[in-house]
């Protein structure tokens, strides 16, 4: 019987954002209405309920950067600020250039700088994660070490507080009229995902995932908590049980064994896939032409494949410029 404690490392991370990015595939593909513009036949009941489920990637991908936040070493603000930027804003460039190229960039000048400044995104509607990423990191940055020396039941309370009267509260400011369209979007992502990236840094700080023995008894009571805050989440739809299933679901990773390699492979690209997944969803851009399967399982793996071969493709091409300058330099 394995008796070590639970690490979530580095591999384990990956592991966790590979499942998260494929979550968030599947809910844009199948909650959002896509195959009703590729085919009259309606989705099985099964692809709703996955892409309803789906909605949890954001609070997955929150929580491990709220761990990996206090697991960096990085003590520059501005460092840590332009470690998340400078992908999004390579990215940027690329997917423009070649929806210029395709005469498919359906912005205005004034509108393409507010999008790659992060200030909206009529480009692309899923980069809202970045501009809400860097305010956390100013937010904690700022205000991380008194929220983590208080006392636990004060930690509590204000997991509390984020849970019951922010998230509500985000819901309301969404539709206030009375606001600017981007700014209340903008609100609204910063005060519901906030909880969760609270919570992994009390993840973190505390070392929770260290208290959990590796043992089959363990394995078994982890799947029952899964499940059953699933059964709660789906039947009652009651969000806030995800601050329940996404630890339990970490925990659980940190069981599969080091040597996968195809979620790690997903997890390690998962940020540029996040970046140009919906490129080939939206019907405004590519979807027409990718959707040589009409089954839901087909359009799902080729925009998987697609989204994967374009952050691979990316991640090399900068490595081999950057080498070929270092070289030069030199």
């Amino acid at each position: 019987m394995i008796t070590n404690n639970i690490n979530f490392d580095r591999k384990a991370s990956f592991i966790v954002k590979g499942i998260a990015i494929l979550l968030m595939i599947a809910h844009h593909l199948f909650s959002q209405n896509t195959f009703d513009q590729i085919s009259s036949t309606p989705l099985p009941q099964l692809y709703l309920l996955i892409g309803k489920l789906g909605k949890i990637c954001v609070s997955i991908y929150m929580f491990v950067g709220g761990y990996a936040f206090l697991l960096s070493k990085e003590n520059s603000f501005f460092k840590r600020l332009w470690h998340i930027y400078k992908k999004f804003i390579t990215t940027f460039f690329i997917t423009t250039i070649v929806l210029l190229i395709t005469h498919k960039l359906y912005v205005t000048p004034l509108q393409y700088i507010q999008n790659a400044l992060c200030i909206s995104w009529e480009i692309n509607g899923s980069w809202w994660f970045i501009s809400t990423y860097i305010l956390y990191i100013i937010f904690f940055f700022i205000l991380c070490k008194p929220l983590l020396k208080i006392k636990v039941y004060w930690q509590f309370l204000i997991l509390l507080f984020c849970i019951f009267i922010l998230q509500p509260f985000a819901d309301y400011i969404r539709n206030a009229q009375a606001l600017n369209a981007i700014l209340r979007i903008q609100l609204h992502y910063f005060f519901y995902y906030l909880g969760f990236f609270y919570l992994g840094t009390i993840f973190f700080h505390h070392k929770l995932f260290s208290f959990i023995k590796k043992t089959s008894q363990n394995i078994i009571l982890l799947m029952i908590i899964l499940c059953g805050s699933l059964c709660v989440r789906i039947i009652f739809n009651i969000n806030c049980m995800n601050y329940i299933l996404i630890p339990v679901l970490i925990a659980l990773v940190c069981y599969i064994p080091q040597k996968e390699k195809l979620l790690q492979l997903l997890g390690k690209y998962s940020m540029s896939m996040w970046l140009v997944h919906m490129f080939f969803i939206e019907e405004r851009y590519f979807l027409r032409q990718i959707t040589i399967l009409s089954s839901p399982i087909g359009v799902f793996a080729i925009v998987t494949l697609l989204s994967l071969g374009y952050a691979i493709l990316e991640s090399y091409t900068l490595a081999f410029i950057r080498n070929k300058v270092n070289n030069l330099i030199q």
